[in-house]
């Protein structure tokens, strides 16, 4: 079934006054456990947003967890200020010992670069609260989520449009059944279209 939400979104990146894209993407939470070695708490934390845009500037990306009949919670903010890629191979290297992490990285398609990102510090909505409280605990799991990179701190949920302006942002998420279950996420920002796909879970 497919369910859908249209979202109208102003983006504004300065740079000599010119409005930039905006990057689309997954969002990833993944708590590290080494149930390998008996350790039952998580033994290590890495947040990163995949995205197929090179990022050239610091920048803030909104998360959006879908509910039932296309409506989509909204957690606002998460900084990325390391503009250095993160390589993947290194991610799947240095967390072999987590079949679930490697299972989530590895079924996400549709990127080029990866990037470290962290709660912000300066800005956050409700739902980004409640996401904060519950990270770091030893009972924290691993989610993905679509993730634009915009700043939207309303604490209503999305559904149908958002009136804003230049940039006229379209995400569908889809659930497609198969030997492998997915979901994709198709976002259209002004006619151009991005797909991820993802490995089904119950994060967002």
């Amino acid at each position: 079934m497919m369910k859908k939400t249209l979202i109208y979104a102003t983006v504004l990146y300065a740079s000599c006054n010119v409005y930039a894209e905006p990057a689309v993407g997954v969002f990833a939470n993944l708590p590290v456990y080494n149930f390998q070695a008996g350790i039952t708490k998580p033994v290590a934390f890495e947040m990163f947003v995949f995205t197929k845009k090179k990022l050239n500037s610091a920048t803030i990306f909104s998360t959006f967890q879908m509910q039932e009949k296309g409506v989509f919670n909204v957690a606002c903010c998460f900084d990325l200020v390391d503009l250095n890629p993160v390589s993947v191979e290194k991610i799947l290297n240095k967390y072999s010992f987590d079949d679930t992490l490697v299972d989530s990285v590895k079924g996400i398609k549709g990127y080029q670069y990866v990037y470290n990102v962290s709660y912000s510090k300066q800005a956050n909505n409700k739902l980004q609260k409640l996401l904060m409280k519950s990270h770091g605990l030893d009972t924290d799991i691993p989610y993905l989520m679509p993730a634009i990179e915009i700043k939207l701190l309303s604490d209503e949920s999305i559904k149908g449009l958002v009136s804003t302006t230049p940039y006229k942002i379209e995400l569908v998420k889809k659930h497609v059944k198969g030997s492998v279950q997915k979901d994709f996420y198709n976002f259209n920002v002004d006619g151009n279209r991005t797909t991820f796909s993802v490995p089904l879970q119950t994060g967002g």
